[in-house]
């Protein structure tokens, strides 16, 4: 049936450009697409990002610490059903605020190679 996930291939990801991480990828679990990893990507357009300091690949969001407690709990739910990882979860004292962050090199570069990243000509 057409629109159904098959392979990476179907979907033209590039992985020559990261063909050292490629290897890697054997064992992460990739989630399909699907709307629960829609909610996932249009939460790390919204309240995340993806950083790289010293090949430590992170994604992190950063979120109101009494406006979206159960937000939280959401997003953190989310990782370990799409991606199989249990998310760090910070809240910080005198700052309303909380942090989530997981550190997981294979998954950023499925992200990366999937083209999930601002183009120009929208």
């Amino acid at each position: 049936m057409k629109g159904d996930f098959k392979d990476l291939k179907d979907y033209k990801i590039n992985l020559q450009r990261y063909e050292k991480e490629k290897s890697e990828l054997r064992d992460t679990i990739l989630p399909e697409f699907c709307p629960k990893f829609a909610e996932f990507m249009g939460a790390l357009a919204g309240d995340g990002h993806i950083t790289d300091q010293n090949n430590s690949y992170r994604v992190e969001f950063t979120l109101n610490g009494s406006e979206d407690k159960y937000y939280a709990c959401f997003l953190a739910d989310l990782f370990r059903e799409l991606f199989h990882i249990t998310p760090r979860i910070y809240g910080r004292e005198g700052v309303n605020r909380v942090d989530i962050k997981f550190i997981q090199r294979k998954s950023l570069v499925f992200w990366i190679s999937s083209s999930l990243t601002a183009k120009k000509n929208l």
